[in-house]
């Protein structure tokens, strides 16, 4: 058995807490790894390895569960995964979840300071965010490029890249800040499109942010005005693809 569904991103939007609610569902299967984001459709050595080992190494399990699933954060921003995706899995559908970019791309940049990965502030990191992407050719981080913090939350440009492969009924586009409000509300809509039973799901977990913005590290008003500007296009571009306004963004 392969996915017929899966949830591409975007990190730090509150995918973990869906993930999780997801698994309580019993028409759904989603693995139980020890790496959870199998990244396969990222990762150009895990692709070559070809279907059967993907599904083999997490699908295996699989006992007639009607929504079949894994989720990879990265597979959003990833230039090469929707084609790979076409070609491999062509009647899948996907499961996307944004959140204020700025909000979002600061959040990324925490995660990274406490993993151990980031050590420059957060202007610089931004600042120097392609020279250090552009560094990483030919590394094994090349792939991953984990330090786009911007570039990850410009969501319009990316989704335009699915949509070259995939009609917009493909996607279920969900919102960081709706989900906060109402977990309910969102695994309602989450069900509909994948054909589950909306009264399945377990007692919605309630949702607990995974904190990795440390108290009193606010960022500074000036650079958030800034970004604010970076992203207003992108964030103009995204309403019309997905029929939403999203000013509270801008």
């Amino acid at each position: 058995m392969l996915p017929n569904f899966l949830i591409i991103g975007a990190a730090r939007t509150g995918t973990t807490s869906l993930y999780q609610n997801l698994q309580s569902h019993p028409d759904v299967y989603l693995p139980k790894s020890k790496r959870p984001e199998p990244h396969f459709f990222l990762r150009a050595e895990a692709y070559a390895r070809g279907l059967s080992w993907y599904e083999q190494q997490y699908f295996s399990q699989w006992s007639g569960q009607k929504a079949v699933g894994e989720a990879s954060t990265s597979y959003f921003f990833g230039n090469q995964v929707p084609g790979r995706i076409a070609a491999s899995l062509p009647e899948c559908r996907f499961v996307l979840m944004l959140r204020d970019p700025v909000d979002r791309a600061y959040s990324n940049y925490w995660h990274s300071v406490n993993s151990g990965l980031e050590t420059l502030r957060f202007d610089e990191a931004v600042a120097r965010e392609n020279e250090r992407t552009a560094a990483l050719a030919g590394t094994d981080m090349a792939e991953t490029k984990p330090y786009s913090y911007l570039a990850r939350s410009l969501y319009a440009e990316q989704f335009e890249r699915w949509l070259s492969h995939f009609g917009i009924d493909r996607f279920c586009v969900l919102f960081f800040e709706d989900y906060v409000r109402s977990i309910e509300a969102c695994l309602l809509e989450l069900s509909g499109f994948l054909g589950i039973d909306a009264q399945g799901f377990s007692a919605a977990m309630a949702f607990s942010a995974n904190k990795s913005t440390p108290e009193g590290f606010a960022m500074d008003a000036g650079l958030e005005k800034d970004l604010r500007s970076y992203f207003r296009q992108d964030i103009l571009a995204l309403q019309k693809l997905v029929g939403r306004d999203l000013s509270d963004w801008l």
